[in-house]
């Protein structure tokens, strides 16, 4: 997982199933055509996802997570949670009218 997008690619197809490349880039805030092709095409090359031809006319393509990329599920789901902690933690420091704190790594 090299880029920025491809936790967030792996998540929604966790959170979702298989999703056509439009589903993707819909359920995906802030993410370029390009962007997500470029995740989608390296997490293949790593055998995280998989690719399906479901029809050529109109063209119809599926993508879903394979064995490898569901095994990652417990490290996405551990980045949600620091994720939502971070957030609930800088909320309340300003809502107490505090400057969000400085964290180390």
């Amino acid at each position: 997982m090299g880029n920025k997008w491809d936790p967030v690619v792996i998540y929604r197809l966790l959170e979702h199933g298989p999703l056509r490349f439009s589903d993707l880039k819909k359920s995906t805030s802030g993410i370029s055509s390009k962007s997500l092709s470029k995740s989608l095409k390296t997490l293949e090359e790593n055998h995280l996802i998989e690719r399906t031809v479901v029809s050529e006319r109109p063209h119809h393509v599926m993508y879903r997570l394979t064995d490898h990329g569901e095994a990652i599920e417990p490290v996405i789901r551990a980045m949600e949670d620091w994720g939502d902690e971070y957030l609930c933690s800088m909320i309340k420091e300003t809502k107490h009218g505090q400057e969000p704190t400085e964290r180390d790594p």
